[in-house]
């Protein structure tokens, strides 16, 4: 049985963020390219959705690609 805060991630990206921070670091995009292309691509995948009028699909890939540049690209602070 999934947790509250599980549900809300998967409401939120389609998968839990253990589920996506598996997924980011077994791409090949990432591995070669880093995360920041991750994330553009990921943001043209959302564009291909929104033409194509799944635009929960697109929530969910703009979600993900947020949470890529946030994770990963997140400044330490002074």
């Amino acid at each position: 049985m999934q947790t509250d805060l599980e549900l809300g991630q998967i409401n939120m990206f389609d998968m839990t963020t253990a589920e996506l921070k598996e997924m980011v670091e077994t791409s090949p995009t990432f591995k070669v390219d880093g995360p920041a292309m991750l994330a553009m691509s990921m943001i043209s995948d959302a564009q291909t959705e929104m033409s194509m009028g799944e635009t929960e699909y697109a929530r969910r890939t703009m979600n993900r690609a947020k949470w890529i540049l946030v994770e990963y690209l997140k400044q330490p602070r002074d």
